[in-house]
């Protein structure tokens, strides 16, 4: 028997892809005092975008229903972000909340693009969303990336999961 400790071997974690067949999606909004009383801000407001679907890759959880809070921030307007000094992780999560059978979603979306995002959705132009991330493990999946379109491409189609 050896004294030597066993090293682990790092593996790389190759990207997914997560195709989401759009089926609906639901615009919500409300406005109010803040319950909070900072005088920094006396509102509060809460306005997202949830979009439902079936996933269409990875093929291991194809079919799955698949509910995406799309959240807009102002601190992502392209303006703004140029000012950060942090590396952010991810733009957003997908995973499975325990007693949950769906899969969630949440998006940090740029303020300044969601209209016309609404305005895309309102004309049937989007079918798809296309999530590039970590594999789904117990903590979920980052997304690093993603993009709603009214087609696929073939490329769209690769199956990246290891």
């Amino acid at each position: 028997m050896s004294s030597t400790p066993r090293r682990r071997k790092h593996s790389v974690e190759l990207p997914t892809n997560y195709v989401v067949n759009i089926l609906r999606w639901n615009w919500s909004y409300s406005f109010g005092l803040n319950p909070v009383r900072r005088e920094s801000d006396p509102f509060m407001e809460f306005r997202h975008l949830t979009v439902s679907g079936v996933l269409m890759l990875p093929q291991r959880h194809e079919d799955e229903k698949v509910e995406l809070m799309v959240i807009p921030d102002q601190d992502l307007n392209a303006s703004v972000r140029r000012q950060r000094v942090e590396k952010p992780l991810a733009v957003g999560s997908l995973g499975r909340s325990r007693g949950f059978s769906i899969l969630q979603g949440y998006l940090s979306l740029p303020q300044d693009v969601l209209h016309t995002l609404l305005s895309m959705l309102v004309a049937d132009r989007l079918k798809f969303v296309l999530l590039n991330g970590t594999r789904i493990g117990r903590g979920g999946a980052r997304i690093s990336s993603y993009r709603f379109c009214e087609v696929l491409r073939d490329d769209d189609l690769y199956e990246s999961e290891s």
